[in-house]
């Protein structure tokens, strides 16, 4: 399968953000041509709920607003992001689990 998902255990669910943030839901992106719609084709069915399709800096405004948000999973070519709980993994370990992540 080409469905990409970034693995870190604590994704926050689109539905516990602002709403703001909500509309950048991948699961939304199905009826839009916006650009920040580039990867939603490639988000893996299980990540429907978590992933974003957004840019770097907006990724990073939906997590600084979100209080449970230590730390975002971008896609290093994809408008993709996960807005991860919890402790960041080492870069190692985060390699491992998905080259495409950063």
């Amino acid at each position: 399968s080409d469905a990409v998902t970034c693995d870190t255990a604590d994704k926050i669910a689109v539905a516990d953000l602002a709403p703001e943030f909500q509309y950048h839901a991948c699961s939304r992106c199905a009826a839009r041509t916006d650009s920040w719609c580039d990867g939603a084709a490639s988000v893996a069915e299980a990540d429907q709920a978590v992933a974003l399709c957004a840019d770097r800096p907006t990724c990073e405004e939906a997590c600084a607003a979100t209080a449970t948000c230590t730390f975002v999973t971008m896609h290093r070519t994809l408008n993709i992001c996960y807005l991860n709980s919890g402790t960041l993994p080492s870069r190692r370990l985060r390699a491992l689990q998905d080259t495409n992540c950063d």
